[in-house]
């Protein structure tokens, strides 16, 4: 099978699932496919730190961050000071 077929066929199928709602898997599998197309390490890696640094500027994985630590940041307050409207 093609790579850039196989390509096609897994960012396809990603995308379906998760609804273009997670960029990372679909950053991922363009790193890998980008990443066996040049022969040196070094130009690999400069591709990995490409889609790694657009991935951390990206609006939704922004929010995403943003969004899960601060509800971690909020279960923990409930669970050390006691769930709302809990007696004690």
């Amino acid at each position: 099978m093609n790579i850039g077929r196989l390509f096609q066929q897994l960012t396809a199928s990603i995308s379906a699932e998760y609804r273009h709602n997670y960029p990372a898997p679909i950053a991922a599998l363009r790193c890998l496919f980008n990443g066996t197309t040049v022969l040196s390490m070094d130009a690999a890696l400069r591709i990995e730190t490409r889609e790694f640094s657009a991935l951390t500027r990206d609006p939704v994985a922004r929010n995403m961050i943003r969004t899960l630590f601060l509800n971690r940041g909020k279960a923990s307050r409930e669970d050390f000071l006691g769930r709302p409207g809990r007696s004690s």
